[in-house]
């Protein structure tokens, strides 16, 4: 107890793979076509309608994730907000990790290197979940507001 959690130094390949996996994210919110509606643009990359929002008529603490990340790739920054109140920063935080990551890829950036490492700590994906937490919510007051 009370020891701080140190990640493992990234290597290369695993730099190489968040890159793609950010680069991939990018391109695919820029290639989609929003959904009019504020969520569903998933349903083109054919994954399942939400489960959750069929039961309900209620958003998933993810509706509205990915036409968030459509909106904010094409500047219709307000409308992403709407989809998702956590799409915008999130995307933004995408194309960050995909340009730090480029970077740690040159020679001589140990110190963005050992930055990165913080993709591998237990901690970023505790702060997401809290993030999530706290969001949704909010997302659902404005859904409830909105309809």
């Amino acid at each position: 107890m009370g020891v701080s959690e140190q990640p493992e130094a990234m290597t290369r390949t695993d730099r190489l793979i968040i890159l793609f996996v950010a680069l991939a994210v990018i391109v695919a919110s820029r290639l989609l076509t929003p959904d009019p509606s504020g969520y569903g643009t998933h349903r083109q990359l054919l994954m399942l309608p939400c489960f959750f929002r069929a039961l309900t008529d209620l958003p998933c603490p993810l509706c509205g994730l990915t036409t968030a990340f459509t909106l904010t790739a094409r500047g219709r920054i307000v409308e992403a907000f709407e989809s998702h109140i956590l799409g915008p920063p999130l995307f933004a935080a995408t194309v960050l990790v995909a340009l730090t990551s480029a970077l740690a890829l040159l020679p001589g950036m140990s110190r963005l290197k050992r930055s990165l490492s913080i993709l591998h700590s237990p901690t970023l994906a505790r702060w997401l979940f809290l993030l999530f937490l706290v969001a949704w919510p909010l997302d659902l007051y404005l859904y409830l507001v909105q309809h």
